[in-house]
């Protein structure tokens, strides 16, 4: 289970996850004729059906999810990763790996648990006969933390397992019980908080688990492109080249909340502070960006060439601190650089971000201990609101008795009518004001002050009594219309000056 969210929290690089990874990835060049090699591209696509976009749950699977052939499936001859391919007069599109399920003979089948795209040139711009070396590479959008929400849990591999089980690459029907949990921005990147989910994914096994990720996506992809090849050319098609660039990695960290989005609000001016202060002694385009990702609030800043800091409400349960690594020539520099000979170097240069993306973490966290320390409270500055009408029970009274707490945090009872004595009573049996009979005045409750402070804090009293602009237009447009005609009698009234 994800800590409470405290800004005494500290985070460790043992307990990161990577969430979203993109990453180039090897060369294979295709020896043939335009007709051999568009031959090819149509082997290594979905069959000739419409791609269903939408899971549906119930429908039968031809392949276990590891992606396995067998001899009488119906996908026998057709790709298990790709889209179809996309071609029109001599322009040839890269193909892309698929995103929802795919069908044949009414049957269907999974995608695979990574994204990307298949980079093919412009080889059939000029036509001809003649055999040409077509030069492909492979741009991957990998993503672990959906890896292992897909993976089957029973039995539980022990951690210290010398033969992990392989892989699944493939999505499969969603049988996992979220606890009433669910994701905010309508992604499946989270993993389920519970005894068992907390086991499966802890630090040893998490490892282990990228491990057998980052092993099963080119071993899938070069038996699907060995397969179609052989069929064609009778040949498998080993890659010229392995050599990987890492583009960018996200690292993240998860806290829980029972109010994920009020506390990401209640960020903002902490997030911004960092923001300037980071901007005092560097430069950079990027100040405070806030984003709304269907019902997820997220606070996005720079924090070094390259290098942000995300904090999000993944679901109605956790916070997601999140740092996003981008590397390249004027973005963040790895040890060692981002290029590498070999696909197993991968799991190593994502390990030595974590370092990195710790220190940034923990840091946001002393900068917002540093700057605000939030004493404890039952209740949001919205609930105290809802208090306060819950118990007056009368719109104008409690609208009044909310400003007046707003602006001065006290109410004095001899200067108020009946009705509002009345009203402040209540208030006072239900503990959310104290009476204080020295001074004649009622004052908010101490456990209630946060609550005020922080509805002080987010919205200037002009913000909450602000009306809809469009009421006024309407009354201008009332007050300047033309008058209607008058009556005979009322104009002749006029002239004669109402006599």
């Amino acid at each position: 289970m994800p800590p409470p969210f405290s800004f005494d929290q500290q985070v460790s690089s043992a307990t990161a996850k990577e969430d979203h990874i993109i990453v180039h990835f090897g060369e294979w060049r295709i020896t043939g004729t335009i007709d051999e090699i568009d031959q090819f591209r149509e082997r290594m696509g979905a069959p000739p059906e419409a791609v269903d976009t939408d899971t549906n749950d119930d429908e039968e699977e031809t392949l276990n999810r590891r992606g396995e052939r067998t001899t009488n499936d119906p996908f026998q001859d057709w790709g298990l990763l790709f889209c179809r391919p996309e071609s029109w007069e001599n322009n040839r599109t890269s193909m892309k790996l698929r995103k929802g399920k795919t069908k044949c003979e009414g049957i269907g089948h999974y995608p695979p648990l990574f994204s990307g795209i298949w980079h093919f040139p412009q080889y059939a711009r000029n036509p001809t006969n003649n055999v040409r070396r077509v030069r492909t590479t492979l741009k991957l959008h990998i993503n672990p933390t959906k890896y292992v929400r897909y993976q089957w849990r029973v039995p539980m591999p022990r951690a210290d397992c010398p033969r992990w089980p392989d892989p699944i690459m493939f999505k499969g029907a969603t049988t996992t019980d979220d606890f009433g949990e669910f994701s905010l921005d309508g992604k499946d990147n989270w993993l389920p908080t519970s005894v068992a989910w907390d086991a499966f994914a802890n630090p040893v096994r998490w490892q282990r688990h990228l491990e057998a990720y980052l092993r099963g996506i080119p071993a899938i992809f070069q038996r699907e492109l060995d397969w179609a090849h052989f069929n064609l050319f009778a040949e498998e098609l080993p890659p010229e080249r392995q050599q990987l660039n890492l583009n960018s990695v996200e690292t993240y960290w998860e806290f829980s909340s029972d109010n994920p989005l009020a506390v990401v609000a209640s960020l903002q001016p902490l997030m911004l502070s960092m923001s300037r202060r980071i901007r005092e002694t560097r430069i950079y385009p990027h100040d405070l960006r806030e984003l709304w990702d269907r019902n997820s609030l997220s606070l996005q800043i720079e924090i070094a060439a390259g290098v942000q800091l995300r904090i999000y409400a993944k679901t109605n349960r956790r916070i997601r601190f999140e740092v996003i690594h981008k590397l390249g020539q004027d973005h963040y520099r790895l040890e060692g650089g981002r290029t590498r000979n070999n696909w197993n170097a991968l799991n190593d240069m994502i390990f030595s971000l974590r370092e990195n993306a710790a220190d940034i973490v923990n840091a946001a966290l002393c900068h917002f201990r540093s700057e605000r320390q939030i004493p404890a409270s039952p209740i949001s500055a919205f609930e105290l609101l809802l208090e306060i009408v819950t118990y007056v029970k009368h719109a104008p009274t409690a609208r009044l008795i909310a400003t007046l707490l707003y602006l001065e945090n006290s109410i004095s009872a001899s200067k108020v009518s009946k009705n509002v004595r009345d009203a402040l009573g209540v208030l006072t049996s239900a503990r959310i004001l104290v009476s204080d009979r020295s001074k004649g005045v009622y004052r908010i409750n101490p456990s209630r002050r946060q609550a005020l402070a922080m509805l002080r804090l987010q919205a200037p009293i002009g913000a909450l009594e602000a009306r809809d602009r469009s009421r006024r237009r309407t009354e201008a447009r009332d007050r300047f219309r033309r008058p209607e005609p008058r009556t005979g009698e009322a104009r002749d009234r006029s002239r004669t000056g109402g006599a």
